[in-house]
Order: C-alpha cells, then sequence, then structure tokens
C-alpha cells in the first residue's frame, strides 16, 4: 500500500510487527487470527495460539540499556561457567567492493531494540561501558547497528580501542565508549549516531582470536547538567 511502512522482526517463536505509516492487516498462522495494525502501533504473532493476538501502542524510547546474557546473543559462544560470551570467528567480505580480499573476524553481538521492547535512544554524552576477559592483547572495534526511531535502517558505526588499553589488565578489561565517538561504517551512513536507535551492539578483534570475552555491556545516559 502506498505511503505504508513498517517493520518486521521475526525470532524463533515469535514475530513482532510495527507500523510507522499506514495500516498493515496482519495473520497468524496459527490459528488465523487477524488484526489490524495502524501507525504507531505494533503486534506479537506467537507460534502458539495460547499467547496473546492483540495491537498495542509501539512503548516510547528508552535511553538506558543493560545487557541480560545469554539473552539476546546473536553471535559468539556462551560459556556458562564463566558468565561469558567468548566472540567466535566469520569470514566477512564488503559485497560492494568485487575485489575485496575476505577478512577474518572474531565477533561477539547482541540484539537491543529488537521484540516488543522499547527501542533504544542514542543521545549524547552517552557512555557504553563493556566489561570482559581477553586472553591476549589486541585491538578491538566496538560497533552498533542503528536504525531511525520512526523504523528503518539508518546505519553502522564503529569506535576503535588500541590493544595497549589490554596489555596491562591481567585478562580482564572495562572499556567505556562515548556515543559522539561513534564514526560511520560507509560514506552513504549518518554520520552520527546521537539521535538514531540501537538495533545491535557488537565487537570485534581482526585476523587475530585474542579470546575475546564480554560479561556485561551498559549504556549509561550523560549526568543532567547541573544549574
Amino acid at each position: 500500500m502506498l505511503g505504508t511502512q513498517f517493520n518486521v522482526d521475526a525470532g524463533m517463536s515469535s514475530t513482532v510487527l510495527w507500523v510507522n505509516e499506514g495500516k498493515v492487516r496482519v495473520k497468524r498462522l496459527a490459528d488465523g487470527s487477524v488484526a489490524e495494525v495502524a501507525a504507531g502501533h505494533q503486534v506479537v504473532a506467537a507460534a502458539s495460539r495460547q499467547n496473546d493476538f492483540r495491537v498495542a501502542p509501539r512503548p516510547g524510547s528508552v535511553t538506558a540499556w543493560r545487557s541480560n546474557l545469554p539473552n539476546g546473543v546473536t553471535y559468539g559462544n556462551w560459556a556458562p561457567d564463566t558468565a561469558g560470551l567468548r566472540a567466535s570467528s566469520m569470514l566477512w567480505r564488503d559485497c560492494e567492493k568485487k575485489d575485496s580480499e575476505p577478512i577474518l573476524l572474531y565477533v561477539a553481538a547482541l540484539s537491543v531494540s529488537r521484540g516488543d521492547g522499547p527501542p533504544v535512544e542514542l543521545r549524547a554524552g552517552a557512555t557504553f561501558r563493556i566489561r570482559g576477559r581477553m586472553d591476549s592483547a589486541s585491538d578491538v572495534l566496538v560497533g552498533l547497528t542503528t536504525q531511525h526511531l520512526n523504523g528503518g535502517f539508518a546505519g553502522k558505526h564503529h569506535a576503535f580501542r588500541k590493544a595497549e588499553l589490554f596489555s596491562s589488565s591481567g585478562g580482564a578489561y572495562e572499556l567505556e565508549v562515548k556515543v559522539d565517538e561513534f564514526t560511520p561504517e560507509k560514506p552513504n551512513h549518518p554520520k552520527s549516531a546521537i539521535g538514531l536507535g540501537l538495533y545491535d551492539w557488537w565487537c570485534l578483534t581482526i585476523n587475530e582470536d585474542a579470546g575475546l570475552t564480554i560479561t556485561s555491556v551498559e549504556l549509561i545516559p550523560a549526568a543532567p547538567a547541573q544549574e
């Protein structure tokens, strides 16, 4: 339908649809139930007919977030004995560059603004605090997949941390990265992540398995200005 804009997040046991513009009719295959979702609303279609299938207003954005491992893991190996998410290997190639060579990455990634929860908004002055362990010092790339608050992919942004920060920590580390530090991955992505929604968070090393492990990630809003 012309003028309709919506997002769909499909999971193993349920699918969430939220509408930003227009109206969408949704049918749950489990029992044939139908719902009409208007702009600013969402519906959760679970695989089981026992779950509610009702339209509700989409919650407003929040500015703070904290990981709840192992929930939300999209890439990496969860180790229950150490309560950590260890980066796992991924062969990556830039599809926009025909002659690019594949790069071996070791990635740990988490979903953030997915499902029926509120979108997480990135504000100026906010800080990511990352805790974990590494077997050996290595450069680390911290990254974000961002979306527009009214729906739709915005871009990817990243920030570097040099190996020297990990060389004298005895394996454990705590990083702080301000939202203002993140730069766009590609020229056509927004110049700043500020004002966008946080869809995915990820952390990686390049061409080196340094045993990068994440134990917690949190987004801390900037302290209010004092008068």
